[in-house]
């Protein structure tokens, strides 16, 4: 365990500090934008614009990665990442706040990539899930502590560009005292997606569903939280906080009954947790109540996805599956922030991010019940373990320690 530890030390620090600077400009970003009166939609396609850059190098970044090495991968994209953060200060016109999050989407999946690959390279096959496990403990704990710089800082400031940028290329740091080489990496073409939903339309179309919901709550959250007089910083990171802790265990029920099931479940608690936000609009302590269970099951909803998936695919195919479900993920993030200032306009307020987390629960939910009245459900012998993944690049997969035999076709089930 210690060595494992010191193996993956350097870029699990570069991970802390990449996430505290991302994390909190995120929201910073959707505040600053509210405070300057941007519309739901025009906050929604910057933000968006951010997930479609991510969305284009999560997938496509590793072809240069692989050419120029990871640390000098990780120098390039952090120090790009600096500079658009930085170069932020002057966007005073919305082609320029868009251009700006794009580019940050693309350097941070790219940084994510080389991540996740260190990750990979020090792991074995004994060990892998250990590794996973302290990835997503670095990930989720470090995007959490993040959200409380903006109590810090004065939104209306410079002093958040500074603090962000800073940040970023101080992740730099750690990976510059070690040295290996990355693994090649497969990514799934986007058609295998159609094949997954073939298999499995459940998890597929919640992977779509799951990014809906994230996506919107990322970029909508500290809006909520403004308009009615809450702490942007306790809101975001209860919800995020909520989102890690629950994961295992709902995940080890799920290993015990009908996955789709748990996640009919799952879909119908994030629905009542939404309604239970908007019926205690008011009363501070019920909103941050449910928005740590709203963040437990819609959190949950993404790794559920990907284990259903793979219950009814190849053992062999979980990197194949995580890559299409990444994919169907990503363009839910890009779709949930369009959608939902339709669901704010109609309500009123910020408050409508919550009936869109909800329809899309509904949604989920009702194709639930379809899928388990039409298909049968996976011998419990035949289903594999739950591994909680977070929705980031295509090699997070490989980590998954379901990979047990050599790759098949994905569209056949033994």
């Amino acid at each position: 365990m210690k060595q494992t530890l010191r193996k993956i030390s350097a870029p699990l620090f570069s991970l802390a500090l990449l996430m505290l600077s991302n994390g909190f400009f995120l929201t910073y970003v959707s505040a600053k934008l509210h405070l300057e009166h941007y519309t739901p939609l025009q906050i929604g396609v910057i933000q968006g614009s951010y997930y479609a850059g991510f969305l284009i190098a999560a997938l496509k970044s590793e072809h240069l990665i692989q050419r120029i090495k990871h640390i000098r991968a990780f120098s390039f994209f952090a120090s790009i990442a600096t500079v658009a953060t930085l170069a932020t200060v002057f966007a005073h016109h919305i082609a320029i706040w868009i251009l700006m999050r794009f580019i940050m989407g693309l350097c941070i999946a790219a940084l994510y990539v080389v991540i996740e690959s260190w990750f990979l390279i020090v792991s074995s096959k004994k060990n892998r899930g250990v590794v996973l496990g302290i990835y997503m403990l670095g990930l989720y704990l470090s995007q959490s502590s993040s959200q409380f710089i903006i109590d810090f800082v004065d939104i209306q400031s410079m002093m958040a560009f500074i603090v962000a940028g800073m940040l970023a290329a101080l992740s730099i740091l750690p990976v510059t005292f070690t040295h290996s080489t990355i693994p090649d990496m497969e990514v799934p073409p986007p058609s295998a997606v159609l094949k997954f939903f073939i298999m499995a339309p459940l998890g597929t179309v919640g992977a779509v569903l799951a990014g809906v919901m994230l996506g919107s709550f990322y970029t909508f959250g500290p809006n909520f939280a403004q308009n009615y007089n809450y702490s942007i910083a306790y809101l975001m990171s209860i919800t995020i906080a909520g989102g890690f802790l629950l994961q295992y265990p709902i995940g080890h029920l799920s290993d015990h009954f009908d996955r789709r099931k748990v996640l009919i479940i799952v879909s119908a608690l994030t629905l009542l947790m939404a309604a239970g936000l908007v019926l205690f609009l008011k009363r501070e302590f019920w909103v941050l109540f449910f928005s740590f269970f709203l963040g437990g099951f819609a959190f949950t909803i993404y790794p559920l996805c990907i284990t259903q998936v793979v219950d009814r695919s190849d053992t062999s195919q979980a990197t194949t599956v995580a890559g299409a479900m990444l994919f169907a993920y990503s363009i839910g993030a890009v779709i949930g922030p369009l959608v939902t200032p339709i669901f704010i306009s109609f309500f009123g307020g910020a408050v409508g991010l919550y009936y869109s987390i909800g329809f899309s629960s509904v949604i989920l939910l009702v194709l639930g019940l379809i899928v388990v009245g039409i298909k049968k459900p996976v011998p419990k012998e035949e289903r594999e373990s739950f591994v909680a993944i977070p929705p980031q690049t295509p090699v997070v997969g490989d980590l998954d320690p379901r990979n047990k035999i050599p790759k098949k076709d994905p569209s056949r089930k033994e």
